[in-house]
């Protein structure tokens, strides 16, 4: 089903002094141009938008056909994904384990391209205008398998020859026109990605992230000897590549590394004011006892720097991992909300995005960073969601001129 019109509640935005801020694309479409100053604006509210990657592609409850169903281990989970099938019947995608406790769909939907191939990126616009269509922010990830190897975006699978990965995709590197032939495929994603008012869908597009990690062929990491320089030339191809030879304008451009060795890490593959609208973090609570004084400092960090830029704020990804939530069941509550109130970071950043949930095979435990209804975690989740801070689904405020608002 289609929303035409969405309703929004009220929402209070402050007038700040800060640095002048400008877009990386100064021929941002209309719709682009508008979400980045509501965008602006929203940070320094007294609210936070919450978001979840794909949460309306995967989950852990409720399953049915038509999604894909699995069944799992954990008391009450029924995984579901949304299926390519539901794509091409053009079936609605009510299902998602946010919504299923709070009633409401997070106020952002992270996409991903990964492989690039088709039934991935049908699903990911489906989804993406669906959400759109209800007033919800889109972020766009992209785990992008090796173009050198032809293999795992994770070097833990990859086996190949990844030395120099991004030298060799860079201008004048031996595999240059194959990365920038999957350029072109997002570029095209994104170009025809519509809403049902045909109007372009802004996304806020966040290539190659955690790039401090050692993880993916883009990091810096003793197989790969990337070097921080290379990094940025490939932030920086990317943007001018879409921007200036694709004509791609419906794109906020989103920096996060991972977790720091040191505060002056930020600033280490920093591509520059001119190639960066969104300056996010990736932080994830590696046990239940990781501190959250360190969430605070690096919160710290980032929204300081924003303020000096005049960019946005943002941490583009949070969670507890190894399925934490089975067991700290006031998560989101202690180590999150709770830090953001102390910090007032409710007054400085725009939104947080937390991972998706994820049920694989049949019999096993789910991947769960938000819980599903009748989960041990359901009532902090509930808490997280009417405590005035985080804004749903229903809360945003109308980041689309298009879109009605009714109420």
């Amino acid at each position: 089903m289609t929303v035409s019109c969405v309703v929004y509640l009220p929402f209070v935005v402050a007038m700040v002094t800060t640095a002048s801020s400008s877009t990386v694309d100064s021929r941002l479409v209309t719709e682009a141009s508008y979400m980045y100053s509501k965008m602006v604006a929203l940070q320094h509210s007294r609210q936070v938008m919450f978001g979840q990657q794909l949460a309306t592609g995967h989950g852990a409850q409720g399953g049915h056909s038509p999604y894909q169903v699995l069944e799992a281990r954990q008391n009450g989970a029924r995984g579901w994904t949304f299926s390519p099938h539901q794509v091409s019947n053009h079936q609605p995608d009510e299902l998602c384990d946010v919504k299923g406790v709070t009633g409401e769909y997070p106020a952002v939907l992270g996409v991903d391209l990964g492989s690039l191939e088709d039934f991935r990126l049908n699903i990911a616009a489906y989804l993406a205008k669906k959400a759109a269509d209800r007033g919800m922010v889109i972020t766009v990830s992209w785990h992008s398998p090796n173009p050198v190897t032809g293999h795992s975006f994770y070097l833990s699978k990859d086996n190949g020859n990844v030395l120099h990965s991004i030298r060799k995709i860079l201008p004048g590197g031996d595999h240059h026109a194959n990365f920038t032939h999957r350029l072109d495929v997002v570029a095209h994603w994104l170009n025809h990605l519509y809403d049902s008012h045909g109007k372009k869908i802004p996304v806020i597009f966040r290539p190659f992230h955690e790039m401090n990690g050692n993880w993916f062929w883009w990091g810096t990491n003793s197989r790969t000897k990337n070097t921080a320089h290379e990094y940025i030339l490939l932030y920086r191809y990317v943007v001018e590549y879409l921007r200036d030879q694709k004509g791609v304008h419906n794109v906020l451009y989103a920096y996060s590394p991972g977790k720091l060795h040191h505060n002056t890490d930020y600033m280490t593959y920093y591509p520059g004011d001119d190639y960066v609208d969104v300056l996010g973090m990736d932080f994830y609570y590696s046990t239940h006892t990781t501190d959250p004084d360190v969430l605070t400092q690096y919160m710290q960090l980032v929204t300081d720097f924003a303020h000096s830029k005049g960019k946005i704020a943002a941490i583009t990804e949070i969670g507890l991992s190894d399925n934490g939530i089975d067991t700290q069941h006031t998560f989101w509550t202690d180590k999150v909300l709770n830090v953001m109130k102390a910090g007032n970071f409710h007054h400085k950043v725009a939104y947080l995005l937390t991972w998706q949930n994820t049920c694989s095979n049949p019999g096993t435990n789910c991947t769960l960073f938000v819980p599903y209804k009748g989960h041990a975690a359901e009532a902090d989740l509930l808490n997280f969601y009417h405590n005035g801070v985080t804004v749903f689904s229903r809360g945003v405020p109308q980041f689309y001129p298009h879109i009605a608002v009714v109420g």
